[in-house]
C-alpha cells in the first residue's frame, strides 16, 4: 500500500501571507519604519516566488523606490487625470490614472 502525502495548497498559503504581511506592515508604520519597509519586501519576494500577482490596492498602498506604505503625510494631488501621490521619505513620485465615472 503506497502512502502519499496531503497535497498541500502552497499558492493559498502564500496569498495568505501576503495578506498578512501587509497588514502587519500598516500596523507597523507609524512605530516601526525599518520593521514596515521590510514586511513590504518580504510580501514582494513572495508574490515574486509564487508568481502571484498583487491586488492594485496593495501594489498602490507603498512606495515602489522606498518600499514605505503612504500614510496620511504623503502628498496626494489631482492633476491632469493623474493622482499624483508623493512619499513623504523619499520623495518619489507615483502617477496614477483615474477617470471619472459619468
Amino acid at each position: 500500500m503506497v502512502h502519499r502525502k496531503p497535497e498541500i495548497n502552497l499558492h493559498a498559503i502564500a496569498v495568505e501571507r501576503i495578506g498578512n504581511m501587509h497588514s502587519l506592515a500598516l500596523a507597523t508604520v507609524g512605530t516601526d519604519a525599518d520593521l514596515s519597509r521590510e514586511y513590504i519586501t518580504i510580501m514582494e519576494r513572495i508574490s515574486f516566488r509564487f508568481d502571484i500577482t498583487l491586488p492594485a490596492t496593495i501594489k498602490r498602498s507603498y512606495c515602489k523606490a522606498c518600499k514605505k506604505p503612504y500614510t496620511s503625510h504623503d502628498t496626494v494631488r489631482l492633476k491632469k487625470g493623474l493622482l499624483e501621490i508623493r512619499c513623504s521619505r523619499c520623495g518619489n513620485v507615483r502617477r496614477i490614472p483615474y477617470r471619472i465615472s459619468r
